[in-house]
């Protein structure tokens, strides 16, 4: 089975494998810090997503921690209470991080949950830290006694090595603690959280946080096996076949991509109820759940371990529905909403999720954060592959947003601009970068061809996660300008 696109729409798994490889003796092999780039910025054709940038970007980059007596480079990452740095949070927040410069803190901080999860912890990473680099006692009694949830585990391996793909910084895939724990977070730490050794990782059902629980949604039911979990483990697996192939190991990245499509054919197979004509959640002692979960539901389809079809479609309409009718709840769950409808091309599902969030102005750094994160890589589509100095767009404007740039955004040692004016004309300005840039317009529907600085090329028509989109491949030169138009 081949294996799907993982979280990277526009460009499939197989193509930043051979891409970043083919890249490895040219790409940037600085850091990719962005910090003394010029500061982001936003304009577009809507008041109220301009005020939320302004209020995203200033609130977020008050949550920096690096610089103050004692501490480590690192910034904010949990409750407003808590002075410390969580692993979910960090996951979430390293995204609209990178964006605002902060590429030494985002490593510093995946370097110390790296090196906490050790073989006496059954490999999981300590859950929070603070500023020091010290533990965040909170969450800590001992090394049998701490918080830990299973999807954590694998987003940080997902999610160090999605950085590698916006920073080009080889230390992601080369530094010998984030390489030790990628490599157990898919071997080890699934071979000691298998009891049914079905390939899942799972935990013992007590629905104790101090005692390891399956799911982020804490509230104590008991599961076996979450969605969340076997969703997160998927994508950790897809993230390690990339890391493998930067690496130069082509047969272990295959090896790794096989076993994502292992994973995702069992879950189609044994995550499916007939009964509910919906898919599975996660699994108790007393069997599957299919009603509603927050997260152990949506990160299903939000990770794309769902597949393209009816069943997905129906399972986000169920999603959508079921967040509508609850009372609201705690605003960190909100945060990946926008982000699972952006997925499957939802745009306006994803954008009422995007204004909660946004309008909530929640002191809670996660909303901060993801504000930012949701602007690049959901609203303007961006997907990058700094070590092969390309990137790819897809407009997806809501009507509330007739036309949206976003300026100065760090790829590797790129500085670009992009901007599409509504979701049919999309440009590109290469501020500045060591060598020219291969940019993918995409535009969602099918078309014979695309209008590119004003010459009509031929378009490829593909499908991405059961979406048709249209594209051409541009090359753009430091200093200059492309544009592109269906």
């Amino acid at each position: 089975m081949t294996p799907q696109p993982g979280s990277y729409p526009g460009l499939t798994r197989r193509t930043l494998l051979v891409s970043a490889v083919a890249a490895a003796g040219t790409a940037f092999a600085g850091n990719g810090s962005a910090t003394a780039a010029p500061a982001l910025a936003l304009r577009s054709g809507s008041n109220t997503l301009n005020a939320d940038f302004a209020w995203a970007r200033k609130r977020a980059l008050d949550w920096v921690q690096t610089g103050k007596p004692g501490t480590i480079p690192s910034y904010w990452a949990g409750l407003t209470n808590r002075p410390a740095f969580y692993s979910r949070d960090v996951a979430h927040q390293m995204l609209g991080a990178h964006l605002l410069g902060l590429d030494a803190e985002n490593i510093s901080m995946l370097k110390v949950f790296a090196t906490s999860a050790t073989e006496r912890r059954r490999w999981y990473p300590l859950w929070a830290f603070q500023f020091d680099g010290g533990i965040y006692r909170t969450d800590y009694k001992s090394d049998d006694n701490f918080v830990r949830e299973v999807p954590a585990v694998f987003e940080l391996t997902e999610k160090g090595v999605r950085q590698y793909l916006w920073t080009g910084n080889r230390a992601y895939v080369d530094d010998a603690a984030l390489w030790k724990y990628y490599t157990n977070s898919v071997t080890y730490f699934i071979g000691a959280h298998d009891d049914n050794r079905n390939g899942v990782a799972d935990e013992d059902g007590t629905g104790k946080i101090f005692q390891g629980v399956a799911s982020y949604n804490e509230n104590g039911e008991g599961l076996l096996e979450a969605g969340d979990g076997i969703a997160s483990q998927y994508q950790a697996l897809l993230a390690y076949s990339i890391a493998q192939q930067a690496r130069g190991d082509e047969a272990g990245a295959q090896a790794s991509a096989r076993k994502a499509a292992n994973l995702r054919a069992h879950f189609e197979k044994n995550w499916w109820s007939a009964s509910a004509n919906r898919y599975i959640r996660g699994f108790t002692k007393a069997g599957a759940r299919t009603n509603f979960g927050k997260e152990n539901s949506w990160f299903l389809p939000m990770k794309g371990l769902t597949a393209p079809g009816p069943r997905t479609d129906a399972y986000l309409d169920f999603v959508h529905k079921s967040v509508s009718d609850l009372p609201p709840f705690n605003i960190e769950a909100y945060t990946y909403l926008p982000e699972t409808f952006f997925r499957w091309g939802r745009v306006d599902q994803a954008w009422k999720w995007f204004r909660y969030v946004a309008d909530s102005r929640a002191a809670y750094p996660e909303v901060s954060y993801t504000t930012i994160g949701n602007i690049a890589e959901g609203l303007l589509g961006i997907e990058p592959n700094a070590p092969a100095s390309a990137l790819s767009t897809v407009p997806q404007l809501p009507s509330a947003v007739p036309w949206l740039e976003l300026d100065h955004v760090p790829l590797g040692a790129h500085d670009l601009a992009v901007r599409h004016d509504g979701n049919k004309t999309s440009a590109l300005t290469h501020h500045a970068g060591p060598r020219p840039l291969a940019w993918t317009a995409q535009f969602a529907g099918r078309y014979e061809s695309v209008l590119v600085n004003g010459q009509r090329q031929p378009a490829k028509v593909s499908v991405v996660e059961g979406r048709t989109l249209s594209s051409v491949t541009i090359t753009v030169a430091p200093g200059a300008k492309a544009t592109a138009a269906v």
